[in-house]
């Protein structure tokens, strides 16, 4: 190996035959400074290969929250209902109080392969056309802040996308104030809400997994999400992937309660979310049933057990009267036509704020110019 010292670099042995461009001599230096290295480099430290994603949101200020997890949108197929997802995002946008959530299957990401359930025929749009209308969506600066959490789902990081060799999503996200949210597998978020109790909150912890894993009859899908939350201490837990639209309330009971160590009793709350699209071609060859796809909203909260009995007061984890509650309902039609309203009126501001800020500086040069 030959020993060359930095000034034999700079203009000793080497530079004395041919000049070295300095645009060239520290490009491998600065290289951990690219925009892809560092979104790589984002992945790595980020992901880890770990298996759920842990977030934490401060919503102290508020008693309960609306929340719609949008799962199994499949943009890009011809059966996907497009229209009302972008409904349900204005609505989040809009209106107080309402947060979004993404959790698998955002896009079909169809390829013509055998690893693939769906085809390139199923598909009204390529992947890069479906990675530019989910870049339109991500560029607006308040849905940035309403979204709590996004997980990838089979058909952006599984078996289906193998022959790709990337996890399309996570390179997407990569490097975008989004990352932080995104999960490869499965998210664990806890929300901390206003409640009537000695602490004034409660820690409301949801786990959130697109459902690859969930197969069989409904009992033993509802079953099998219950499994998955439980080891967390979750006390509500979302899926979607089979798109069905089924809810199930479970007593659980290896819940470690942090002020005293013992393990209590606690509810548990599984939902499995309906996908936002109708029956695709490889269903129907199948004559499957047709799914449900109607958008829902779970409304979540904390509330007071002052009619329970004490000891089962005793056994809640916060031991102070409070139980968390979570109802999952279709979306009013008046949000709906609030964020349509809001949405139009805060254009039209927005335009003519615009139009009087344009004339006011054309004036002002004309002046100038006359001047």
């Amino acid at each position: 190996m030959t020993n060359l010292t930095n000034e034999e670099f700079s203009g000793g042995k080497i530079s004395n035959k041919k000049s070295i461009d300095k645009s060239d001599a520290f490009r491998l230096d600065d290289l951990p400074q690219y925009p892809a290295a560092q979104a790589y480099q984002q992945i790595i430290e980020n992901e880890a290969q770990k298996p759920i994603n842990h977030i934490f949101y401060n919503l102290s200020h508020l008693n309960d929250i609306n929340l719609m997890v949008l799962t199994d949108n499949h943009w890009g197929s011809i059966s996907s209902h497009f229209m009302a997802t972008i409904n349900a995002q204005l609505i989040a946008k809009y209106v107080p109080n309402v947060f979004l959530a993404y959790n698998g299957d955002n896009r079909n990401f169809a390829i013509n392969t055998t690893s693939c359930v769906s085809n390139s025929l199923d598909n009204a749009l390529s992947p890069t056309v479906e990675f530019k209308l989910w870049y339109e969506v991500f560029m607006d600066k308040i849905i940035q802040n309403k979204t709590l959490f996004i997980n990838s789902g089979n058909h952006e990081n599984g078996n289906r996308t193998v022959d790709i060799g990337t996890d399309i999503q996570a390179t997407f996200f990569a490097g975008t104030p989004y990352f932080e949210k995104y999960s490869r597998f499965a998210t664990l978020i806890t929300i901390r809400l206003k409640s009537n109790n000695k602490k004034g909150y409660e820690d409301i912890t949801i786990y959130a997994d697109h459902g690859n894993g969930l197969h069989g009859g409904d009992g033993t899908k509802l079953d099998a999400g219950m499994k998955l939350a439980k080891q967390y201490g979750a006390r509500i837990a979302i899926f979607g992937h089979v798109h069905q639209d089924m809810m199930s309330d479970y007593r659980v009971e290896n819940v470690v309660d942090k002020e005293t160590g013992k393990t209590i009793n606690d509810d548990l709350t599984v939902v499995i979310l309906p996908a936002t699209m109708d029956s695709e071609t490889y269903a129907l060859d199948k004559r499957l049933e047709t799914p449900p796809s109607d958008i829902k909203m779970l409304h979540i909260g904390t509330m007071d057990n002052q009619y329970l009995l004490g000891s089962t007061q005793r056994e809640r984890r916060s031991l102070n009267k409070t139980s968390v509650y979570c109802d999952c309902i279709p979306i009013p039609n008046e949000l709906w036509n609030f964020a349509l309203s809001e949405s139009k009126r805060l254009k039209e501001t927005f335009v003519n704020k615009c139009h009087n800020k344009y004339a006011d500086t054309k004036n002002f040069i004309n002046q100038n110019l006359n001047n």
